[in-house]
């Protein structure tokens, strides 16, 4: 009876590990804020998602921001995502499944990404701005 229960204890340990690390739809898998350049916590991603992110500064006219997508298993760099923001909101879609980080190269910039998780359903919906 005792190794029922010790066994019955790792299944359930295991299955709120597993569900704890896949993201589902809807799911914000990502939310960080920073200040200046860093590089965020990897993420992994399966399907459409969608990043949206926020910039401010005290001092508009000297600072600067840029984002790139980096493979979070080799460090190499995906695709820039932001070069020079003509807006200080915006939503990018993405399609691409894989483990990910994200490289900031910013000043006089305060930033935050968040990124969540879609469905194909859901990422079809959305409308294109030009």
């Amino acid at each position: 009876m005792t190794s029922l229960r010790a066994a019955f204890g790792t299944l359930i340990i295991l299955l709120l590990a597993t569900s704890a690390t896949r993201a589902h739809a809807g799911e914000v898998i990502l939310d960080t804020k920073g200040e200046g350049s860093a590089r965020t916590a990897t993420f992994k991603v399966d399907g459409p998602w969608l990043l949206s992110w926020r910039i401010n500064s005290d001092y508009r006219p000297q600072s600067s921001f840029e984002l790139s997508l980096l493979d979070a298993d080799s460090g190499y760099f995906h695709s820039r995502v932001i070069r020079k923001p003509t807006s200080l909101n915006g939503l990018k879609l993405f399609r691409e499944t894989g483990t990910f980080r994200f490289e900031v190269d910013a000043a006089f910039t305060y930033w935050t990404l968040v990124v969540e998780q879609l469905t194909d359903e859901e990422a079809d919906a959305l409308i294109p701005v030009e």
